[in-house]
């Protein structure tokens, strides 16, 4: 009976670990393909574009240009939180473009916002 424990809690442990390790970089890549369905839905891409170039068709008309994600200088000097809090209460409040609207509908989110932040970190050098 003990033997039959020891081998039944050494094939779940590598049956988690077999798992973990070969499912974490698709989970990372499911988060930022959730993250790219609401940029879309929530109408990012008419100003930031389909590829985050900030170069949508809504872009054109806006001064200063929406902000390139694909910017791997800007990338590496923003936080997930400042990302996060920009998506949320707009440019203006945070001293940004003020043509970058607020979306309240985030602000109890979380998981939504993780996933939006997830597609734009995945945009980086592109």
């Amino acid at each position: 009976m003990k033997t039959s424990r020891i081998l039944l809690s050494l094939a779940a442990l590598s049956l988690a670990f077999s798992c973990g390790s070969s499912s974490e970089g698709d989970s990372g890549a499911a988060v930022a393909a959730a993250g790219k369905q609401l940029f879309v839905a929530n109408g990012c891409v008419v100003c930031h574009g389909e590829t985050g170039k900030g170069d949508g068709v809504g872009s054109v008309a806006l001064d200063p240009k929406p902000r390139n994600y694909t910017d791997a200088a800007w990338q590496a000097s923003v936080t997930d939180a400042h990302i996060k809090q920009v998506i949320v209460q707009g440019g203006a409040a945070n001293g940004l473009s003020p043509t970058m609207p607020p979306h309240p509908q985030f602000q109890t989110k979380e998981g939504d916002l993780t996933q939006l932040v997830a597609f734009i970190r995945s945009l980086s050098g592109k």
